[in-house]
């Protein structure tokens, strides 16, 4: 009877806990069950995952960037500010028709002192002629305008230097060659300031080339001891590092499309170099007879989406940035035996404008203040200034 009982209760006990499991909810396993989270006063706070990337570095590869004590990398990690509106050629006016020939125009003067820029603000070239004098030449009209600046630099020659305008700052910068002095013009004020440099920088001569960096928003400028950059703004110097010898010589242009600085030696060849690390990238050879050297832009023109220069077979020549091949076009009949004493790009109707105000062989030979331009996508050349009779 014990032994009986013993298993009835023994059954029981097994069916209870039977039917205690079978009244649990079923949990799947890849279930989550819900968190509930009591509100708060208190902020959330999240913590980043990773470090902020600084401004401009975010497409350059870091490990390409050589050691700061080799090769400044400020031009690497600055970004350039957004530019001002660029100008356009407004309704009714004909660019190609020429402008007045009884105009007033610059002095003529030697080949080896003269140098224009195109200013994208305003759409006019500007030019410092051999009196000193600034002016600006409308390239939709096409005339010239004495500006009469309300200040000008004190320093003598300094008319004498390398001409560049600085897009996002909208200014235009003279390095003053072999002279040395340093002087800022701002259209919109129509006032020039002389800079001092510091003392350190006080024996270089600026006379090897100086170029626009539309990705730093700093300008290049070849000295004595390499290439350095110049905020125009802050007036800060900041040296980058030596050039190597494949491309010593002139700083002739800025390949926008390669992000490549430009060199060509005195009738030589040249080379291309990396402005972000400053690591020699690719062999340039000479153009046609050989580029025409000198201090100031009189053989060559800056500010434009590649290099351009002029050479000694009487032509000008723009390099293709996908081919590396040099592209020239002879100047016009009549005209062959003009050196132009400046040249700018005219961003506006996308052509070449050699300023052509002295000829060949030595000052005081032949001097002419005709205005030319050229579309270098058809070879054609247009007359946009007549030489005067004055």
């Amino acid at each position: 009877m014990k032994r009986y009982t013993l298993i009835v209760l023994s059954l029981f006990i097994i069916m209870s806990l039977v039917l205690a499991a079978c009244q649990q909810p079923a949990v799947t396993p890849t279930e989550e069950l819900p968190v509930v989270v009591e509100p708060t006063d208190e902020p959330v706070v999240v913590e980043p995952t990773e470090e902020p990337k600084e401004l401009g570095t975010a497409e350059i590869d870091a490990t390409a960037v050589p050691p700061s004590d080799v090769w400044n990398p400020i031009l690497a990690t600055t970004r350039a500010k957004p530019a001002p509106p660029a100008a356009s050629c407004p309704a009714g006016t004909n660019p190609n028709a020429p402008g007045p020939a009884d105009q007033e125009r610059p002095q003529p003067g030697p080949w080896n002192n003269q140098s224009a820029v195109f200013d994208h603000h305003t759409g006019r070239i500007i030019f410092v002629d051999e009196a000193a004098q600034t002016w600006t030449f409308d390239v939709c009209t096409n005339t010239w305008e004495n500006m009469n600046p309300r200040r000008v630099p004190t320093s003598g020659y300094w008319y004498e230097g390398e001409l560049v305008y600085d897009i996002d700052s909208d200014l235009t910068i003279s390095f003053g060659g072999r002279q040395t002095t340093i002087a800022v013009y701002d259209s919109q004020t129509n006032t020039w300031t002389q800079r001092d440099r510091p003392s350190e920088y006080e024996n270089w001569s600026f006379w090897l080339g100086a170029v626009y960096d539309p990705v730093s928003g700093l300008v290049l400028v070849v000295t004595d001891d390499g290439l350095t950059a110049y905020d125009v703004e802050t007036d800060e110097w900041t040296p980058i590092g030596k050039i190597v010898e494949e491309c010593e010589g002139f700083l002739i242009g800025y390949v926008a499309e390669i992000d490549r600085l430009a060199f060509l030696r005195f009738q030589g060849n040249g080379g291309l170099l990396d402005p972000r690390t400053g690591q020699y990238t690719t062999h340039l050879d000479e153009p046609p007879s050989g580029v025409v050297g000198g201090f100031g832009s009189f053989s060559y023109a800056t500010g434009g989406a590649t290099a351009y220069t002029y050479t000694f077979n009487n032509s000008v020549c723009r390099l293709d940035p996908v081919t590396l091949d040099w592209i020239c076009h002879p100047l016009p009949d009549g005209l062959l035996d003009q050196n132009p004493s400046a040249m700018a790009i005219d961003t506006i109707n996308d052509r070449l404008v050699p300023i052509n105000d002295f000829c060949c062989n030595w000052p005081g030979t032949l001097t002419t203040t005709d205005i030319l331009a050229l579309d270098f996508d058809t070879g054609e050349w247009t007359q946009l200034l007549a030489p005067s009779d004055k």
